[in-house]
């Protein structure tokens, strides 16, 4: 925050206008989220102050000045190496006043799910339970993805045929006449990364 004195005198305007400039922080970070090992780096720039007045902080908590430095006139960074899920928070670099502050996020790639069971009563409605496979510390979405199959008899026994996308052959809609499964697939999604886990389910 900058304070000025307003007066009609055109250089205590201009004046002003500078003092406003100069107090401007900006800070950016090469990414959002980090994969756990990861080295969080954060920059902090300002127009025409010393880049060694810039302090630091951590969810509003000064941070140590051995983790920053100032890497030019108007430049500073703080450096995190080995980071961990507790390094995930806000991070900002303040000047007199002023401050600007950015969210970084620290998580694993998804894990495949385990456990991963399905059950149907008429091979169309289906319920399916899995266990998450461990913690991402990061928005994770998953996402279920079936493919029905018939069962065509031969000789001997029966051979599945996956079901067209558009079908509506008898073969695929007629219950009642036909063993049916399912091919499940679950997708765990992230910013990082994604991961996959599948099954298949036979149902009659």
């Amino acid at each position: 925050m900058a304070i000025c004195t307003l007066s009609t005198s055109l250089s205590l305007i201009i004046l002003c206008a500078i003092m406003l400039a100069e107090a401007s922080l900006d800070i950016a970070s090469q990414k959002a989220t980090f994969e756990v090992g990861d080295t969080i780096v954060i920059n902090c720039t300002t127009l025409s102050h010393s880049s060694l007045s810039i302090q630091w902080f951590f969810n509003s908590n000064p941070i140590n000045e051995n983790q920053y430095t100032g890497i030019s006139a108007d430049l500073s960074q703080l450096v995190i190496p080995h980071s961990n899920f507790s390094n995930a928070g806000n991070y900002s670099c303040a000047l007199s006043e002023e401050f600007a502050t950015v969210q970084i996020q620290v998580g694993e790639k998804p894990y495949p799910v385990t456990n991963l069971r399905c059950f149907s009563f008429n091979a169309v409605d289906i319920l399916c339970t899995w266990d998450d496979g461990g913690p991402t510390n990061i928005p994770t979405t998953s996402t279920l993805i079936y493919k029905r199959f018939y069962a065509e008899q031969s000789s001997p026994g029966f051979n599945w045929i996956a079901c067209p996308d558009t079908d509506t052959s008898v073969k695929c809609s007629d219950l009642h006449n036909y063993t049916h499964s399912c091919f499940i697939t679950v997708t765990n999604t992230t910013t990082a990364a994604s991961t996959t886990s599948q099954s298949l389910q036979k149902m009659r």
